[in-house]
């Protein structure tokens, strides 16, 4: 009995056989089928490993998940799962594993189901493949050991996709660095130059103006110059001197008042002027040319001379130290 027992267990058949089980990946289907043996329960029992990828295409900096499945229907205790290795990766490292089981109830039998799932990182781009799971198992009555291996599966590794955060308007992490940081760096970089050429430019014709500005009391000096000092005519001179004096004070201290009376005007300048030689010198200028007026000229050439003098004097020492 024990004899036609063993020989009847070594009329089991095993069949290999590939399929694909569904049209959006690529799997493996490997069967193991157990014949009618004598003395076991139901008499019939089934291990199928199954192994596929999630994707056909996978970006390189995302992951893709390589799994491989076993069921056992029908008698299962026929059988025993020993381990399972690893697949062998091409361009594709292995990050981590998951193992999940399960048993569900078809029909009239129970089928158990051991998933085990690999997270696998592309490294390039192109075809990566992972395949050659080695699923070693045991009968239990012969104790017999033997293994199933899955086929070799590819997929293609196809470019990074941008991350999370990294892009505006869909654009790539590159473009939107460009966008966000660099390109406002050289606006900033041209408004900066062209900010410090500008002002550099306005100093520079500041200066030229200042350069070429004529100097207020050179141009009253050349006005001056044309009184006649020895003019018998005296009275037209003083009335000169004192209009060109009253107009400089009037233009040097950025006066409102140029018709104000000389007694005004003098009260003025005290307000504006700290130099008391300054303020002596003008007091008998505009008070000489005052007395020439109502005097009706018969003033000595004399006094016209020290006038003269005085305003000259103004001038010159104005020029030298413009601040009074």
């Amino acid at each position: 009995m024990k004899f036609k027992l063993q020989l009847r267990i070594m009329m089991m058949w095993v069949t290999v056989f590939l399929v694909n089980i569904s049209p959006g990946a690529q799997d493996s289907l490997l069967t193991i089928k157990v014949d009618s043996i004598p003395d076991l329960p139901d008499g019939y029992g089934e291990i199928q490993l199954t192994a596929s990828f999630d994707q056909k295409e996978v970006p390189q900096n995302r992951e893709v998940i390589y799994t491989a499945e076993l069921h056992w229907s029908g008698n299962s205790g026929v059988y025993e799962i020993l381990d399972v290795k690893n697949p062998d990766l091409e361009n594709l490292t292995l990050a981590k594993t998951t193992t999940v089981h399960r048993t569900e109830v078809q029909g009239n039998q129970r089928i158990a189901i051991k998933k085990h799932q690999f997270i696998l990182q592309p490294q390039s781009l192109g075809m990566a493949y992972a395949g050659d799971v080695v699923i070693r198992y045991r009968n239990v009555i012969t104790g017999e050991e033997s293994q199933l291996i899955t086929n070799r599966l590819g997929v293609k590794v196809i470019d990074p996709v941008a991350e999370p955060g990294s892009q505006i308007l869909f654009l790539p992490k590159n473009i939107f660095y460009t966008i966000v940081f660099i390109i406002p760096a050289i606006g900033l970089f041209f408004f900066l130059v062209s900010f410090w050429r500008k002002r550099q430019e306005r100093i520079r014709r500041e200066k030229a103006a200042l350069a070429a500005k004529v100097p207020l009391e050179q141009t009253y000096m050349e006005q001056l110059k044309g009184v006649d000092i020895k003019a018998v005519d005296s009275l037209a001179q003083f009335s000169e001197i004192s209009r060109i004096f009253r107009h400089y004070l009037v233009e040097k201290l950025g006066l409102q008042t140029p018709g104000a009376s000389t007694s005004e005007l003098l009260n003025l300048l005290q307000s504006h002027i700290t130099d008391e030689r300054f303020l002596v010198n003008a007091s008998e200028i505009l008070k000489t040319c005052d007395l020439a007026k109502f005097s009706g000229g018969g003033m000595d050439n004399s006094e016209l001379m020290r006038v003269y003098t005085l305003v000259e004097s103004i001038f010159e020492t104005q020029l030298k130290s413009p601040a009074p």
